[in-house]
């Protein structure tokens, strides 16, 4: 039984902002946004943007419109402008808020507004999705379940600060000991030429293995869970994807819980893998570290020259980032007493990271369990 909609409990927010270079807000693009996660992973600066956008307040619900189905969906954690590829929706009880969030995180929700989405870029708006059906009456109950369903989301962003805590210590010690060589004993060890005695700069590729992906046909990806995953480029900001294939490749093409990868093309992203045993794809390179050598130290040691070579390379539509360009990356290496020291830091860091993702996503399934028996009054409040 349908007693609301969600344009009974909200309204469509559209504030033009016009940009401008003495005024820096945040500024969030569908970009900022990774499908299906329903948090921000990132966000810019006003300042870098050229065309109109829209307003929204701390706590308004950001969630996009070019092609719904892949649940682009946020609370705003602030003030701030955002893409107009966004509808921006505010609650009409502020207490009502995280309900409202959560009916429009159902895959429900998200059916109905990708089925009323137009174009050859599907893109849906308010006036078509806004009378979706709820079927909960009482608005202590709306608020129950909201309450319910955002202490998961709570668990969900504590961990999500914590993992960026680990990861600016393991920079900072990284940039401490190998960039401003602070490293211990600095003291007592003579430099020259920027190289710290009994250290060396050795190539990459000599103290770590790339493997490049497989070219796997795009027209046998499948979301339904058929094979394996596969790591496409599109995939490495949040470390794990939903796109499946039955397709076969060489098992030295398989990526596993933890390995470091680099999109080579577009902005280089880079990161642990934590989506489990998968398919790299093309464009995508896992570098395994060689004996002596930790998967958290390849990161962070390389991690500065390739966001060089991402402002550095150019090309005609889409930067490229190729085997040639590795193969110039020098390391820095210490000592092996300091090397077996920077491992165990690093790789302590890298385990905590990986342990806080996987209890992520735990709780992410939890959560969208729970949702639609809550919504549907299965589970009662």
């Amino acid at each position: 039984m349908i007693n609301c909609t969600i344009a009974n409990l909200a309204q469509n927010i559209k504030i033009s902002y016009t940009p401008s270079p003495d005024e820096d807000l945040p500024y969030v693009g569908l970009e900022h946004v990774v499908p299906n996660e329903l948090h921000l992973s990132s966000y810019s600066s006003s300042t870098k943007i050229k065309s109109n956008k829209y307003k929204f307040k701390k706590g308004d619900i950001l969630f996009g419109t070019l092609r719904p189905y892949f649940r682009k969906l946020i609370i705003a954690p602030f003030d701030g402008v955002c893409s107009t590829e966004f509808s921006v929706i505010r609650a009409k009880d502020e207490n009502e808020k995280d309900f409202l969030f959560y009916v429009m995180a159902q895959n429900s929700f998200i059916d109905y507004a990708t089925k009323r989405s137009n174009g050859a870029r599907p893109r849906t708006k308010w006036k078509l999705f806004s009378d979706f059906g709820i079927n909960v009456s009482s608005k202590q109950e709306r608020i129950k379940i909201g309450n319910i369903l955002s202490i998961y989301d709570y668990l969900i962003n504590n961990n999500q600060r914590r993992i960026e805590l680990l990861e600016q210590a393991a920079h900072l010690l990284y940039k401490e000991w190998f960039v401003n060589l602070r490293f211990p004993g600095h003291e007592h060890t003579k430099i020259v030429d920027g190289v710290p005695e009994g250290w060396e700069k050795k190539p990459l590729f000599e103290i770590s293995e790339p493997t490049y992906g497989h070219a796997f046909k795009s027209n046998l990806f499948n979301e339904e869970g058929h094979g394996l995953p596969v790591a496409r480029i599109r995939d490495i900001p949040a470390g794990k994807s939903k796109t499946f294939s039955e397709e076969e490749a060489p098992k030295d093409k398989l990526l596993y819980y933890g390995d470091f990868v680099i999109g080579m093309d577009g902005d280089f992203h880079m990161n642990f893998w934590n989506g489990g045993k998968s398919w790299i794809n093309q464009r995508v390179v896992k570098l395994s570290p060689k004996k002596g050598y930790s998967t958290a130290f390849i990161r962070y040691a390389v991690e500065r020259s390739i966001l060089f070579l991402n402002q550095t390379i150019t090309g005609t539509t889409v930067k490229h980032l190729g085997a040639k360009h590795l193969k110039k990356i020098e390391i820095l290496v210490p000592p092996n007493s300091l090397l077996i020291l920077a491992n165990e830091i690093l790789e302590s860091f890298r385990k905590q990271i990986l342990t806080l993702n996987k209890q992520n996503q735990n709780a992410v399934k939890a959560r969208d369990l729970l949702l639609p028996k809550l919504m549907s009054g299965e589970i009662s409040v």
